[in-house]
């Protein structure tokens, strides 16, 4: 790797005195020959492709973000208003644990639902038939609610 620093300070010199009477030209030129140079140009290669390489990762970690957000916004526009939050605090839980609590909800309403803490078929039976026309109601209540 070229010593930029050098380079940099001998150009300078040179660029103050240009005639070069106390040796800046020669020291200038010494250290400016062809290896330095493409040594820079490479230096710069690396670091262009490097510099992709990053926008193209932050471009993918961007594009990555969008969408999370964007299911973020779809999870909370399925959300039944405020009725998953604390009430207490007015509201203050993430959208996973409203969705947590949703989930927990609807297990309890399918054992509910379910005949399997009934132990003889008649009981399983009227548990089907039940749950069939209490899913009815629910969904004509909550019809009716949005109307």
């Amino acid at each position: 790797m070229t010593d930029t620093n050098k380079l940099k300070e001998l150009a300078a010199q040179y660029l103050a005195n240009p005639s070069g009477t106390a040796g800046e030209d020669s020291e200038f030129r010494a250290a400016a020959n062809p290896q330095a140079i493409l040594g820079l140009i490479a230096e710069i290669e690396r670091l262009n492709a490097l510099l992709k390489a990053e926008k193209y990762a932050y471009k993918d970690k961007q594009k990555h973000y969008e969408w999370l957000e964007e299911d973020l916004k779809e999870c909370a526009s399925a959300l039944p208003g405020t009725y998953y939050m604390d009430p207490p605090d007015g509201g203050n839980v993430s959208i996973p644990e409203q969705i947590r609590r949703m989930a927990k909800d609807a297990a309890r309403y399918r054992w509910l639902r379910g005949a399997s803490h009934f132990d003889t078929p008649q009981h399983q039976a009227f548990c089907k038939a039940y749950g069939d026309a209490l899913d009815y109601e629910i969904d004509a209540a909550i019809e009716g609610a949005t109307q």
